[in-house]
């Protein structure tokens, strides 16, 4: 069997499954409340959207779970390959990440509520570090291409020193 037919099946498989448990887990809720919850109050819809965003760079990016990545980078095909595409994938990723967020949230708001709220918090120090950084990279840029022109002015630091 060709791999790229190989991989289609296993992501096709994946895909079901996924389809599965939003069907199960939206059982769950209509179960718990009678119904779909059709409203969410706006400062919670923010905790989650920041919480997803850490979530993603937490799985997708960050050191800390490489050792769940890296020996899954090892496959060409089958389902530990299309674990590894959906683990390194921010889009594939934060829909998976976002659904589970949402359902913890209706189903265990008590004890989810401030899991969301502390992944919240560091996905908008995350947000404040990458923009400090991309800042700072700017910045180093601008200085490095004033140093090629040869504008010793533009270089120099707060207190005139180079």
């Amino acid at each position: 069997m060709n791999i790229t037919k190989d991989q289609y099946k296993w992501n096709f498989i994946y895909s079901l499954f996924f389809v599965g448990l939003i069907v199960f887990a939206t059982y769950l809720i209509i179960k718990k409340f009678n119904g779909l919850p059709t409203t969410i109050v706006p400062f919670d819809f923010f905790l989650i959207t920041l919480a997803t965003f850490r979530v993603v760079r937490l799985f997708v990016y960050d050191k800390i779970t490489l050792f769940i990545r890296e020996p899954l980078s090892t496959f060409q095909s089958g389902p530990f390959k299309t674990i590894y595409e959906l683990l390194t994938c921010p889009w594939c990723f934060g829909v998976w990440g976002a659904f589970s967020l949402v359902f913890f949230y209706y189903y265990f708001y008590q004890f989810f509520w401030w899991i969301i709220l502390a992944l919240a918090i560091s996905g908008f120090a995350t947000f404040i570090q990458l923009t400090v950084n991309m800042i700072g990279w700017r910045a180093e840029g601008l200085k490095l291409e004033a140093q090629v022109k040869g504008s010793p002015e533009k270089t120099s630091g707060s207190c005139g020193v180079n």
